[in-house]
């Protein structure tokens, strides 16, 4: 949080703003349950442990699509893994005509849940994985060397049963070196293909959050202030990371409630080619005109703005040439397209995503992304996520814990 307002993020100017209108945001967040077997430091999730019963999500899965015209939805809570029903939600999701997308912190993933998430129709499994987590899988302690041994073991098993994996970390602010560790991960990983980063809020000094998404939202603070630590991290950090140590730039981003040249939320699309495990050529993608067109007609022809699109090597080779000839950077592009083409090596699309969390000034004003794709239905209102358990609707239910999915 800040004090008195929020430190912009500047665009770089050849990012793409993403076209989507309120009613148009092709992606929200489905809240399956509070309670989890881990905890977390930087942790939004404040209220009392419950489980949703599959015939609550069904009818806020309902309501969310009365609100948008959504192509994918991700899974959160609390552990969705805990959930008993979880697969029941999926396997519903997926009868809605939707991409679905999980996030866990993977203690309970194993050979087993992944099968049985796979064969209800998920799509991408995120696993959150950070310094700021005390881990039972990391007996041994909670360095970057055994968290990446423990990625790669979890990723690994999402990509034996044909599930996309993800990466999710919250970049604090003294561990930029971790994020700049992750990315490397990512763009080397064979099982990767997502890296998720949110950046830390200090959310102590929110007493409770009104209003929502359309209608706007407002808070009520402790104090007068809402102190940031001085060496918090922004988004222009992350730029200037990503371009000195891989020269990539952002190919698109949504900018904040408040300010057109606030940007909240920034995506890279990365291509890399691969030989036994070995990075070979790296190349970031700036948006083109053939990206732009895709989506205003994916719009018409579907009825719904594209979010999510699964991944296929011929497909991403085929976005490579025409991103060329449409306004991208031919030589890098065709030097990748090529590097694709030789036997042996393994062509890779990579998706880096960094977004900051809603923040609240001293005066209680509520900066956020505008049309946020991480909203959650609560209690009939779009509230981010990161703040929902702060809204002033929020009730305490009796519902009890339930058991973990796999057991």
């Amino acid at each position: 949080m800040t004090d008195g307002a929020t430190a912009m993020s500047p665009w770089d100017s050849r990012a793409w703003r993403l076209p989507w209108g309120a009613a148009d945001v092709p992606h929200a967040l489905l809240d399956i349950l509070r309670g989890c077997n881990l905890k977390c430091r930087a942790c939004y999730n404040q209220a009392e442990a419950r489980c949703k019963p599959l015939a609550e999500v069904k009818a806020e899965v309902d309501g969310l699509l009365r609100l948008r015209r959504l192509q994918s939805i991700s899974i959160v809570g609390g552990e969705p893994l805990m959930h008993p029903e979880l697969c029941d939600i999926v396997r519903f999701l997926r009868h809605r005509g939707l991409y679905v997308e999980l996030f866990t912190n993977g203690l309970l993933l194993d050979a087993e849940v992944c099968a049985r998430l796979k064969e209800a129709g998920a799509s991408v499994v995120f696993i959150h994985v950070d310094s700021g987590q005390q881990r039972q899988d990391l007996p041994g302690g909670n360095d970057m060397e055994a968290r990446q041994r423990l990625i790669q073991e979890k990723s690994a098993l999402l990509a034996a049963v044909g599930l996309e994996a993800g990466l999710a970390m919250t970049a604090y602010p003294d561990q930029l070196q971790e994020v700049a560790e992750c990315v490397r991960l990512t763009l080397d990983s064979a099982d990767l293909g997502y890296l998720l980063v949110t950046r830390c809020r200090e959310h102590a000094g929110i007493q409770h959050v009104g209003g929502d998404i359309e209608a706007g939202l407002t808070a009520t603070v402790a104090g007068t202030t809402c102190p940031t630590p001085k060496n918090m991290r922004s988004h222009l950090d992350m730029q200037q990371l990503l371009h000195a140590e891989h020269a990539l730039r952002p190919f698109a981003g949504i900018a904040s409630n408040r300010d057109p040249h606030d940007a909240r939320w920034l995506s890279y699309l990365v291509g890399t080619t691969s030989r036994h495990s070995h990075r070979l050529v790296t190349r970031g993608i700036r948006a083109s005109l053939f990206e732009r067109l895709f989506s205003v007609l994916h719009r018409r022809l579907v009825g719904r703005y594209p979010f999510f699109v699964p991944w296929r090597a011929s497909r991403f080779w085929i976005q490579l040439l025409l991103n060329a000839v449409s306004g991208g950077t031919v030589a890098g592009n065709l030097r990748l397209a090529c590097s694709a083409l030789r036997p042996g090596n393994r062509l890779h699309a990579k998706r880096l995503l960094f977004q900051n969390p809603a923040e609240v000034d001293a005066a209680g004003n509520v900066t956020h992304c505008l049309n946020c794709p991480d909203a959650v239905l609560h209690h009939g209102k779009l509230v981010p996520v990161c703040i929902v358990d702060l809204h002033r609707s929020s009730i305490a239910s009796k519902f009890p814990t339930a058991e973990p999915l796999n057991r």
